[in-house]
């Protein structure tokens, strides 16, 4: 007789177990798929990543950024004007950051 009471007392265990792992997985995904999301005039919209890009008047290179539009900023501001990365090959040109989604122009500047 302990023995079957035993046998359901870990049955229950295990369920309980199971159902908090259900749980527990169900809420790190809401997490996950929030952090990644965000909410836009009542739409949801995935996040954007941005690229920089080097054109002048016969070459065209992408650094192949999947970054933040900060980031990208941040990485023009630093290398402009020095003789690093493609800013040496493109002086005078034009360097952009574009969405990686939509292909849109964001911000733009001069090689310098």
């Amino acid at each position: 007789m302990k023995i079957i009471v035993l046998n359901i007392s870990l049955l229950r265990i295990f369920s309980l177990l199971y159902l908090i792992y259900i749980c527990t997985n169900q809420i790190y995904e809401c997490i996950f798929v929030s952090t990644k999301t965000k909410k836009h005039n009542n739409m949801t919209t995935t996040a954007q990543t941005f690229d920089v890009v080097c054109n002048d008047e016969k070459n065209s290179n992408n650094k192949g950024f999947t970054a933040s539009l900060q980031y990208c900023k941040d990485y023009i501001a630093l290398h402009n004007g020095s003789n690093d990365s493609y800013f040496a090959d493109y002086k005078g040109g034009i360097v952009s950051i574009v969405c990686n989604e939509t292909d849109e122009t964001v911000f733009e500047t001069i090689v310098k």
